[in-house]
């Protein structure tokens, strides 16, 4: 694939997530960044989307829950509904600590363009089944270190305190993901 930007950009497996065949964004109804003469060629492109099943869930804009930022894959954070799409996908905001941003990579690839909500390059497309988003609490529940947002004010990071503190509601993702379950001595794969 050529790289449009003149830029280092980040890379990603053909399979990824982050990846959607053409007339994904139309089918949705999110917004894509691309030249004219692509939109009017996808315009009346619509596509099947088949093999994921929508769990019942109600997803409003402002909902929190936690979130593996692409960009920083090591990391769990808070992170807030942006927008909701069709067929079980929602935009994610990233509101991450300031000295644990890193480097402004999507900056220089989107040029700091922002939507009409001032969602800039903090956000990204997750299917409420994706294994990358977790219910409120996940990360204290199982020993591993949040990410809290640079807003939050107070000493330790609640998940109460925090939804009191911002008038939101946590978007319930226990019935949309299946437990997975590790045995001992049983080989993984990493990625770093």
């Amino acid at each position: 694939m050529k790289q449009a930007f003149d830029i280092v950009g980040f890379w990603c497996h053909e399979r990824s997530s982050l990846v959607a065949p053409r007339g994904w964004s139309n089918t949705v109804g999110h917004d894509i960044s691309c030249p004219e003469n692509y939109q009017s060629r996808v315009l009346s492109c619509r596509m099947a989307l088949g093999g994921k099943s929508v769990p019942p869930i109600d997803i409003k804009v402002g909902m929190k829950l936690e979130a593996v930022d692409p960009l920083k894959p090591g990391l769990i954070s808070v992170a807030t509904v942006a927008k909701v799409l069709q067929y079980g996908y929602m935009m994610i905001s990233f509101h991450t600590s300031e000295e644990d941003d890193g480097p402004p990579v999507l900056d220089k690839i989107t040029k700091n363009t922002t939507d009409e909500a001032g969602h800039g390059n903090d956000w990204f497309c997750y299917h409420v089944s994706s294994p990358s988003i977790f219910y409120c609490g996940f990360a204290n529940e199982h020993g591993i270190p949040l990410t809290v947002p640079k807003e939050f004010k107070g000493k330790s990071f609640k998940w109460e305190d925090y939804l009191k503190q911002t008038g939101a509601v946590a978007l319930n993702l226990k019935v949309a993901h299946k437990v997975r379950k590790f045995f001992r001595f049983a080989y993984l794969e990493l990625v770093f």
